[in-house]
């Protein structure tokens, strides 16, 4: 049953636009680079990323594509509308790799923490070992 024929309902939250010209997401790199506020936004990423070891400098392979990325902005508000942060976002343009010859395998998790947390309350509940 929905949320709406059980009578329950949200009060729609409306949020301003932006009214100076900086707060609006830069559209490229370098124009952000222009504008502090932007400016810290990608260097508290690069840090983040930098920080959790996310990835390694390395000479580009012979064979491989060199595979390109891009800066995204987005202007977060609370819920009064007022802005909360700005946030940048690196990201890389992975469509455009090739199997193979950029990269030979994928590994997802396909097992979600909660069931992990079964298993072994069960494993140490019987004795087993592990």
């Amino acid at each position: 049953m929905t949320q709406i024929k059980c009578g329950i309902q949200k009060p729609k939250a409306y949020v301003s636009h932006p009214t100076n010209d900086l707060d609006f997401p830069p559209k490229s790199y370098e124009h952000a680079l222009g504008i502090p506020h932007w400016k810290k936004s990608m260097e508290y990423e690069l840090n983040a990323l930098r920080l959790n070891s996310t990835w390694v400098l390395v000479p580009p392979p012979t064979q491989a594509n060199i595979i390109d990325n891009k800066c995204l902005f987005k202007v977060k508000y609370k819920l009064d509308g007022t802005i909360d942060r700005h946030k940048a976002r690196l990201i890389t343009r992975g469509f455009t790799q090739t199997l193979g010859v950029d990269y030979f395998g994928t590994f997802s998790l396909v097992m979600k923490p909660g069931t992990i947390r079964v298993i072994l309350t069960l494993a140490l509940s019987k004795g087993w070992p592990l």
